[in-house]
């Protein structure tokens, strides 16, 4: 125990830190830009469903205001309690707290309590937290009751009673309420907090921070596992429906909706769904199957030529589909009436989309359920696992000779003009790249947004060539090989290129956001594929604008009117390493015929996650540090690749030293996780880049991202070595991508102060070396400064301050 720095010392150290900040070429504005975090209490399991956003409401009473700093809500007390009063919160006198008291019931008065009233629309998996203070004469006891009506009620008592700690220091309280079902997509909901059993009516209860957090609907969270469309051997019109939740939490379906595209079937769902179980609907019988149903519904039959079903959430968003397309089932039917069965392998639902490859499957009997009315077989598997749950399907609705395997980027997308041109911005126009030595037959190859643009390819790109495609009317005055509809539109969208199978090969903007080049303002230049791109996946440090001068090139492509395209239609980027082919500004497309040799595929390496700011033990070696940022690399190629002389590395020519990798053989469809305990990369909390170098220093792979404001959260593929990048995964270091698991069981922090910590580590240096570092061990906390007699010691990270600098 040490004496404690005066209210003038504090003063100075800030003063310090303002000159630090300036001398660093800091604003006034980015030094004092701090934006409170979570406080670091017992994992909550929230959300489960990640959102934009997951906060719904906060209180942080800012200038002695009940109304919220954040959502819409409102905060008020029973007539029982005395106050408020607006004390010092989290950062004494500068982040006020509010304060009752009247709390001296011996048992829960009916009129002691404060108050939220929160909309959570949309939301669902709900939780409470707050920061808590209590008076050593402050109650001692809290419940907490909740209506989903209103303050009228009625109220439901939630849980058991919650010990207070009455010491007068803060205390971080969090409640998981995502099992009271009622609360989720709940417009007027009450939630009320009685504390009770003060030492005196004096006795003191103030609270902080007071957050109510949520998660979304979103895709694929419920889906449709199994259509009997062709109904029963018994009568056809005995159709079955049934449902999965992937998920690790039990959802409530009422409210939503099973429907088809013609509108003639419509179904109110009810019940619950449990966490990793099935739930089985059922047409105008309960004895359309001898397997117990969850629910009856009555409507008209499923055609028999094809329809698509939509399973809707309350917020009318479609979470999965049936059938896409509207077009023929894809699976189930024949003589013994089998149902289409949704594949779901590795705990990966496969989506209904055309990006992906097939997704259902018709029950061959191998593994079935139950019997029909008449006592006959069932070929399928209603209320239980798929057979496509436990197999790996081979797609047989055809048969047909074995399928090209074509490896991702055997052809690429290479220059996006998402803006058009200075003559029409409706004159867009996309080009695409054979980076093999082979032929590429584009027979069967599909190029779509999932929108407006479904683009059924036609005609053969030559090895080292580009294939042109123009919207409409001709956009430019090279020749297109193929003309499409549709709009790219300005904000963005995601394009794939899907090779037969259909399986796909490559993607621009991946993750659906802003175009990450290109601009539909001044010389309206494209968007390119980067240097290199070959050995770079999909992510947005794959694309640049055009950045050349066309007005020098004698090449150069005009628009309608005349002017000059600052891109490259049919030919080279600019910004390519790459062979250059000789350009033709009119070319007759190639005849169609079949490739005689596959291409030869490059190594796939990826990087597939990423933990920038752990707060767990993730490498097991007894502590919580910095040590346990880690990089995990997967092979999604075809054949095993040994890793000696590839590298990890951060942002280029800066940040932490270059990594290169030891011999280790990676075999298809594994992955390995490197920690900074090994690599020695450090990866910033404030944003950096994650680049993946091959073995001739080439960049295979990179990812870069912004501020990562919550610990234990990894960027992650989802699903697993896809192309699709998600920013809230929970670790899961040398296994399959995941939004959630288990923490791993904490380590040992003591006698680890000479790490840093776990503050974020864009905090200034003065901060650090405070809490963190060998001239401070962890010793101050924001409460002690300016409240308590004399500065305390803590053996880690116990309620420590958490903030972020931008």
């Amino acid at each position: 125990m040490t004496n404690r720095p005066g209210r003038g010392w504090a003063r100075r150290l800030l003063a310090g830190i303002l000159i630090l900040g300036l001398l660093c070429g800091l604003t006034i504005q980015q030094l004092f830009a701090f934006s409170p975090l979570e406080v670091q209490a017992a994992p909550v399991n929230r959300p489960l469903y990640a959102c934009p956003d997951p906060t719904i409401s906060q209180w942080t009473f800012t200038g002695n205001q009940t109304s919220p700093s954040t959502g819409t809500g409102t905060f008020s007390n029973g007539s029982g309690l005395t106050g408020p009063t607006y004390p010092g919160g989290q950062i004494a006198a500068e982040d006020p707290a509010i304060s009752f008291s009247g709390w001296d019931s011996p048992t829960l008065g009916t009129n002691d309590y404060l108050e939220l009233q929160v909309n959570l629309t949309d939301r669902l998996n709900i939780s409470l937290e707050l920061d808590s203070n209590v008076s050593p004469d402050g109650p001692t006891t809290l419940e907490i009751r909740y209506s989903t009506n209103g303050s009228s009620g009625p109220f439901q008592t939630f849980g058991s009673p919650t010990t207070l700690s009455n010491d007068g220091n803060w205390h971080p309280l969090n409640f998981d309420l995502s099992s009271i079902s009622g609360l989720d997509n709940t417009p007027n909901v009450v939630i009320r907090l009685y504390a009770y059993a003060a030492a005196a009516s004096g006795g003191t209860w103030s609270i902080d921070n007071v957050t109510v957090y949520g998660g979304c609907y979103t895709s694929l969270m419920v889906v449709i596992s199994e259509v009997a469309w062709a109904g029963t051997q018994a009568y056809t019109g005995d159709e079955w429906i049934e449902l999965y939740n992937p998920g690790s939490q039990d959802i409530a379906l009422d409210g939503w909706i099973l429907k088809n595209d013609a509108n003639t079937i419509e179904i109110n769902l009810s019940g619950t769904i449990p966490a990793g179980d099935f739930f089985l609907l059922e047409r105008g019988d309960p004895n359309v199957t001898s397997a117990p149903h969850n629910m009856i519904y009555y409507s008209s039959q499923l055609s028999d030529t094809g329809a698509t079903l939509h399973l809707l959430a309350p917020n009318r968003i479609d979470i999965d589909t049936a059938n896409y397309d509207s077009g023929s089932w894809p699976a189930g039917g024949g003589t013994n009436a089998a149902s289409m069965e949704r594949i779901i392998t590795g705990g990966v639902v496969r989506p209904d989309q055309p990006s992906s490859t097939f997704a259902w499957i018709t029950n061959d009997g191998t593994i079935r359920n139950g019997v029909d009315a008449a006592g006959g077989n069932i070929y399928g598997t209603p209320g239980q696992a798929n057979w496509a749950f436990s197999v790996t399907p081979t797609h047989t609705l055809t048969p047909t000779d074995t399928p090209v395997q074509y490896p991702e980027m055997t052809v690429m997308i290479n220059e996006v003009a998402w803006m058009g041109t200075t003559a029409n911005t409706s004159d867009e126009w996309i080009e695409l790249y054979n980076p093999g030595t082979v032929p590429i037959n584009l027979s069967g190859w599909r190029l779509y947004d999932n929108g407006d643009i479904n683009i059924a390819l036609s005609g053969e790109i030559q090895p080292g060539d580009y294939f042109l495609l123009e919207r409409d009317e001709p956009a430019t005055n090279i020749d297109a090989d193929q003309l499409y509809t549709g709009n790219l539109l300005n904000g963005g969208e995601t394009l794939y290129l899907d090779a037969p199978g259909p399986i796909t090969v490559d993607a621009a903007n991946s993750n659906g956001g802003y175009w990450p080049a290109g601009e539909n303002s001044g010389n309206y230049p494209t968007m390119e594929r980067y240097e290199g791109a070959s050995d770079l996946s999909n992510s947005d440090t794959a694309w640049t604008d055009y950045k050349g001068n066309p007005n020098t090139d004698p090449n150069a492509a005009y628009a309608r009117n005349g002017s000059v395209i600052y891109g490259t239609p049919g030919r080279e980027n600019y910004s390519y390493t790459v062979p250059t082919p000789t350009p033709t500004l009119t070319r007759t497309p190639t005849p169609t015929r079949k490739p005689t040799a596959l291409p030869t595929a490059a190594p796939r390496l990826v990087i597939n996650e990423f933990l920038p700011r752990p707060n767990a033990d993730w490498n097991g070696d007894g502590a919580v540090n910095v040590y346990d940022e880690f990089i995990e690399i997967k092979n999604v190629g075809g054949y095993a690749v040994d890793l000696r002389g590839w590298k990890l590395d951060d942002e280029a020519n800066s940040g932490s030293n270059t990594y290169t990798l030891p011999s280790v053989q990676l075999n298809p469809g594994e992955r390995i996780a490197y920690f900074q305990e090994d690599t020695g990369i450090s990866l910033s909390d404030g944003g950096d880049t994650v680049r993946l170098l091959n073995s001739r220093s080439q960049v295979q792979d990179a990812y870069t991202y912004t501020v990562v404001e919550r610990a234990n959260r990894s960027t992650c593929r989802l699903p697993d070595g896809s192309i699709d990048w998600h920013k809230e995964c929970f670790p899961t270091p040398g296994e399959v991508n995941s939004l959630e698991g288990r923490l791993p069981t904490a380590g040992n922090r003591e006698g680890t102060f000479e790490i840093v910590c776990l503050l974020p580590d864009t905090l200034p240096e003065p901060f650090l070396e405070g809490e963190c570092r060998a001239g401070g061990l962890g010793i101050w906390r924001s409460d002690y400064w300016d409240e308590q007699p004399q500065e305390h010691w803590f053996p880690g990270d116990l309620y420590k301050w958490l903030w972020f600098m931008y």
